[in-house]
């Protein structure tokens, strides 16, 4: 069931994503998102001019599952000097735990990527992994 929108709830845990030539996000503003049928889970951090984001978005809610990337939308971006990039998934694999009461997620990825728009330049794969533990308040 989704949140109501009259309703405020606070992402609290941990979310690490690490891109080999990009560096790693760890912390920041982290949100985890109901939408009835799935949910979506972000890290973005804005550090010294560089901003960067990572968003994994499930289509289903289930207790366990293990996800091909290609069968969810996952998107890392970054931006600096001017310059951004994003990538989308090319291969890999996302384990989820989900539970809706108490409403909470984890899960660990391994993915890589491509970049699929910004300015020229940049990395064109990136090996991206990573892990969240998140619930709302």
């Amino acid at each position: 069931m989704a949140t109501p929108a009259n309703v405020t709830t606070s992402t609290v845990g941990t979310f690490k994503v690490s891109a080999i030539g990009f560096g790693s996000i760890e912390q920041g503003n982290i949100s985890f998102e109901d939408d009835g049928e799935g949910f979506k889970v972000r890290v973005f951090k804005t550090e010294i001019g560089v901003t960067q984001s990572f968003e994994l978005v499930f289509s289903r809610k289930q207790p366990s599952e293990q996800y091909d990337v290609k069968d969810l939308t996952a998107l890392y971006h970054k931006e600096s000097a001017g310059e951004y990039f994003d990538y989308g998934p090319v291969s890999g694999t996302v384990k989820v735990w989900y539970t809706d009461s108490p409403r909470k997620t984890k899960g660990e990825f391994d993915m890589e990527m491509k970049k699929i728009k910004g300015d020229p330049g940049g990395p064109v794969k990136l090996s991206v992994t990573g892990s969240f533990d998140l619930s709302n308040s």
